[in-house]
């Protein structure tokens, strides 16, 4: 994970904020189902978790460090900061229910660890949907592409309509 967000600046810098965070949700996905799914060969199955567990920190570094820059890019100068804040905090409130998670099934006769690592499939697709949808950071089409149109685009469309972004471009 530690790599990976080193690295974010190079995949937000060449893919964007948006392409960044998709790549992420897809290192999730892949590293949750390679876990998940992964043999009781002493061999096979442990580079198989490793290859996971590799991929879930991938997905962690890039996300945790592109998140917060895609929603300050987008908010509204007066609610940047608190914005800001929740993603932070809902990162890590994720973390904090995926660990109760693990350890409350830890506690099963049954080892239910794949089940565990299996569930980041469901916020890895959820990730994947939004932002689909969502437009690419204004700064980044204005400094990777020069498209001020496509940028001012982006910006409005997270504004209510006739809101006034042209202070903001």
């Amino acid at each position: 994970a530690g790599l990976a967000a080193l690295s974010a600046r190079r995949t937000n810098a060449d893919l964007g904020r948006k392409g960044t965070i998709l790549l992420a949700s897809v290192a999730f996905f892949v590293g949750a189902l390679f876990v998940c799914t992964c043999g009781n060969n002493a061999n096979l199955g442990f580079a198989q978790l490793l290859f996971g567990r590799i991929c879930i920190g991938i997905g962690c570094g890039l996300s945790t460090t592109t998140f917060p820059i895609y929603v300050a890019e987008l908010a509204p100068s007066e609610m940047r900061a608190p914005l800001v804040s929740m993603a932070i905090f809902f990162c890590v409130f994720g973390q904090t229910v995926a660990g109760a998670l693990n350890a409350l099934l830890a506690t099963c006769s049954t080892p239910y660890w794949r089940l565990s690592m299996g569930l980041a499939i469901l916020p890895a697709m959820y990730l994947a949907a939004v932002f689909y949808y969502l437009p690419e950071s204004p700064r980044w089409l204005v400094a990777k592409e020069g498209n001020i149109t496509a940028a001012a685009a982006a910006l409005q469309s997270t504004r209510s309509p006739g809101a006034n972004i042209h202070a903001e471009m």
